[in-house]
């Protein structure tokens, strides 16, 4: 990107400043003090104004200290301030990531010592294509240069440095310090917040949070993370009491609905997510997010005309390319639980060609990670292979978490269980290097559960997809448990595996295809055969060469006989 010496002249000049400054008192609303200040430079009027607001506010003058001007905090480059000024704005306000990314390389380039415009070219740098490949020359240059900002601000940087190398223990260490020193910063309380619940330390989170609510009452996030840590809880009353709270006292904030909508949706409360994501789709009507939701709902209960009816008009009122990418991808889910592979792929093909016009080859190598999956399903085993080495040339980066469940699935087809343990030893080490987040641990449980299922391993299997439900409870863990558990014998438990698996889709095919089987070893024919009739609903039109529907069909003609 070619960096210009200044800014555009484009852009608004900052001589247009406040002229009067007027301090309230916060308990009757009378004026404390009003002062008239003008100049043109708006640092030094921000320093002549601190003296009125310390006099106002009655902070006391201490002998021999001296407050550091705002240029020295800064920047003495006035053309450097100006520019991170305008790039923090487009950022902020705008939401214009490249426009934000030049003035404040501008900002950087003509101070490299600029600390609080380094971490805020690393911050916007994230959000890039790019993103973290990228991003942490500034943050490296913002810790290099931490003198220039006020000691709060410091460990926040630190914290977010030791984010970005993996180094937890010291984040933890920093974010301690920071809150012992500075107990109402929320800053550090939401950074501590976040790290209880990437722990899962739920009681903790609820006394973060309910502090955060004390010192800002106006922030309705913490509800939300509230609901979620007492939903982990088991504490179900007091989660749906939550959520309820956040859409009253919020109600133009649709992340509540989705958010409400997702605790109905894991209770297998699904009419009630249905109301939730109505109510969102009447505060956003052109917003493809809550739409698509409900079709995925329909999808999941079996509404499967009124899923597929959704899918399409999404992708109709599509009207940008990315527009269409994610319309298509939504469709291509659509295919592929209904086992429909070749309409599937199609659609997959349509979304790479909408990709290809629009984002970065990285970006692009990313999205295909989960397309490997929809060919290996569709048995095209040597087209995955080949798609999984793109995606890494793609990337250009060792084994990485994005790519670690794919590359063990591909192993697990083309190569078999030993190589699919290797290939799984390599992304539990990668997984350790680098994000450890609980979802991507499940992933690699539940990968571990497929290759012992496969090994015949059935009760290692069980425990491995037991390990997985407990980190992320997902439907697709509890039916791999319920099929290990029936070829172990359990009989019960799978059941009551699959019952769960149930609860969150309804209409899953293969977990009716597995509970056919659970049926037919019980001796219970008409429930084997009601299960499989359910299952071949979803799998009406699916391809002549799509295996689990081979199977179901094969089974319900042998026990119709």
């Amino acid at each position: 990107m070619d960096t210009p010496e200044s800014p555009p002249a484009s852009q608004p000049s900052l001589a247009s400043l406040p002229r009067d400054l007027r301090v309230y008192r916060a308990g009757n609303g009378s004026l404390a003090g009003e002062t008239f200040h003008e100049g043109t430079d708006l640092l030094a009027l921000v320093d002549e104004m601190s003296g009125p607001v310390k006099r106002a506010l009655e902070i006391p003058v201490r002998e021999g200290v001296e407050d550091l001007p705002l240029h020295s905090r800064l920047s003495e480059n006035a053309a450097a301030v100006e520019a991170f000024f305008k790039g923090v704005f487009l950022d902020r306000v705008h939401r214009d990531v490249e426009g934000a990314i030049e003035y404040l390389t501008t900002a950087t380039t003509l101070d490299p010592s600029f600390t609080i415009a380094q971490y805020a070219l690393h911050l916007v740098l994230r959000q890039s294509a790019e993103g973290a490949v990228v991003a942490m020359a500034p943050l490296v240059a913002a810790m290099e240069n931490l003198y220039r900002v006020p000691e709060r601000y410091g460990f926040q940087i630190r914290a977010e440095y030791y984010v970005e190398t993996g180094e937890t223990d010291k984040v933890a260490t920093v974010v301690d310090m920071w809150v012992g020193l500075y107990p109402n910063d929320l800053n550090a309380l939401n950074i501590l917040a976040g790290m209880q619940l990437a722990n899962g330390e739920w009681e903790d989170v609820l006394a973060t949070l309910t502090e955060i609510r004390r010192l800002d009452p106006l922030d309705g996030r913490p509800i939300l993370s509230m609901a979620r840590a007492h939903e982990s809880l088991g504490n179900y009353a007091e989660a749906l009491s939550l959520w309820t709270e956040h859409v009253e006292r919020f109600p133009g904030d649709v992340s509540g609905y989705y958010s409400l909508a997702d605790f109905h949706r894991r209770r297998g409360q699904h009419e009630d997510a249905r109301e939730a994501l109505e109510r969102a789709i009447a505060l956003e009507p052109l917003s493809q997010g809550p739409a698509r939701l409900l079709a995925d709902l329909d999808l999941d209960v079996g509404r499967l005309e009124e899923a597929r009816a959704g899918y399409d008009r999404l992708l109709a009122q599509a009207s940008t390319r990315a527009q269409r990418a994610r319309a298509l991808s939504w469709l291509t889910r659509y295919h592929h639980r209904r086992g429909e592979m070749a309409d599937a792929i199609h659609a997959i093909e349509a979304r790479v060609q909408e990709e290809s016009g629009f984002e970065t080859p990285r970006a692009m190598a990313l999205g295909r990670v989960g397309d490997i999956l929809v060919y290996l399903d569709a048995g095209r085993v040597d087209e995955a292979v080949t798609l999984l080495e793109e995606v890494r040339a793609g990337l250009q980066t060792p084994l990485s978490t994005y790519v670690a469940s794919a590359t063990v699935h591909v192993a697990l087809a083309a190569q078999g269980v030993a190589a699919a343990l290797d290939a799984h030893r390599q992304a539990s080490d990668a997984v350790e290097a680098g994000d450890v987040r609980g979802l991507i641990r499940a992933t690699l449980l539940g990968d571990l559960g497929l290759i012992r299922d496969r090994a015949e391993d059935y009760a290692g299997a069980a425990e491995s997809f037991r390990a997985a439900i407990a980190l992320s409870p997902e439907g697709r863990y509890y039916r791999g448990a319920g099929r290990a558990l029936r070829r172990a014998g359990f009989l019960d438990e799978a059941e009551a595996e699959l019952r769960e698996a149930f609860r969150l889709v309804p209409a899953d095919p293969h977990a009716h295809l597995e509970m056919a089987f659970l049926m037919e070893t019980r001796g219970d024919i008409g429930g084997a055969v009601e299960n499989l009739t359910s299952a071949l609903t979803v799998w009406e039109n699916a391809d002549e060469d799509y295996e689990p529907a081979q199977l179901a069909r094969a089974k319900l003609a042998e026990l119709s006989r």
